[in-house]
């Protein structure tokens, strides 16, 4: 009897996350409709500053979801013990994910009936176009690692690559864009990459109970959190010492100016923070779940800092600040929670697959 009750209320509670997360997802629809209808003015999002938060969550999401199909081809190629159950859930999650960066990107082009031009009239000396491609490569490999199941460890070695070359595409979309102040750095894919392990690391610490695995996980987290750390504070250096006059003066924004709170902030609680709870031994698994947690969103500020210091100083001019509308915060968290939404649907459509 116990037993049944128990089950009963795993499905109640089950139900009542299902249906948050529809309301988030109406809400985001709701606030996507009113972007279209009001154009750009309902955003914060102008001729100078074009890249905002929903660039920010895209760059978070394929990261995560090419680190989830990195994880599954580990597991398929065994360099992580027992990971390989969790496959066809880490290949679900990918898929979920990559859509959702899709949808990010069509919410932020404004007009996305035009995304039939990367089809029909692609331009294959765009970055945009290289990203285009590389996020539905991404897709493909996930679904058809998920549904063709092939034996033999080449599908993992296909599944990793592809993963890699995701991330990378991403680095190089912003370090090949214009002039930008900070993004032109040659250190930028190095640290897309390595934020892409943390974030999918840390979702799936979150998401599973493996203690052995988990183990794992941890050990991870332990080694790239500093390295991401190291990286950072070396691009400051490099740019302080060396860098042009626009790019000093972008830095000079997060280290000092406006955004310095925020950068400081990410350093401080998405790194460092982390970094010494995963270090601390006899952590408990809701104070480790937290670290997980804040790791996420300090990569989610550092992409939005280094998308809007990079912004600030056009043409040295006077510095411009951007600031995400409501209309931007309700349509990423509308997608976010379609998403798991989606990933939920998944594990119930294909239960045998995860």
């Amino acid at each position: 009897m116990s037993t049944t009750t128990l089950k009963k209320g795993a499905r109640t509670n089950i139900s009542i996350w299902m249906v948050i997360l529809v309301i988030f997802v109406v809400l985001g629809i709701a606030a996507w409709i009113f972007q279209l209808t009001q154009g750009l003015s309902s955003t914060g999002i102008n001729q100078a500053v074009v890249w905002g938060i929903y660039i920010g969550t895209f760059f978070l999401l394929a990261g995560t979801a090419s680190g989830f199909l990195f994880l599954a081809s580990l597991g398929n190629l065994v360099f992580i013990p027992g990971l390989d159950k969790y496959r066809p859930g880490l290949l679900i999650g990918a898929v979920c994910t990559y859509i959702a960066a899709g949808i990010i990107i069509l919410m932020d082009i404004g007009h996305p009936e035009r995304v039939y031009q990367f089809l029909t009239s692609p331009q294959f000396n765009s970055p945009f176009v290289w990203d285009f491609y590389a996020l539905a490569l991404g897709t493909i490999a996930a679904l058809a690692f998920l549904f063709l199941n092939p034996k033999g460890k080449w599908m993992g070695w296909i599944a990793g690559i592809v993963s890699l070359v995701v991330v990378v595409a991403e680095g190089l979309l912003l370090s090949v864009t214009g002039s930008r102040p900070l993004w032109d750095s040659a250190l930028t894919p190095v640290v897309f990459v390595v934020e892409a392990v943390i974030t999918s690391i840390a979702f799936l610490y979150v998401a599973i109970s493996d203690e052995k695995v988990n183990q794992w996980l941890a050990s991870v987290l332990r080694v790239f959190l500093p390295i991401l750390l190291v990286l950072t504070f070396v691009e400051v250096i490099t740019v302080m010492v060396g860098g042009e006059a626009n790019a000093k003066e972008a830095m000079r924004l997060l280290l000092t100016g406006n955004l310095a709170l925020l950068f400081w902030g990410q350093i401080a609680v998405g790194i460092v923070l982390p970094m010494v709870i995963f270090a601390l031994k006899g952590s408990g698994r809701i104070l480790t779940i937290s670290a997980a947690i804040l790791a996420i969103l300090g990569i989610l500020v550092a992409k939005l800092n280094l998308l809007v210091a990079g912004q600030a100083y056009p043409m040295f001019e006077k510095p411009i600040f951007y600031s995400p509308s409501w209309v931007e915060i309700s349509a990423v968290i509308g997608v976010v929670a379609f998403a798991i939404l989606l990933f939920a649907l998944g594990r119930r459509v294909f239960p045998s697959k995860v």
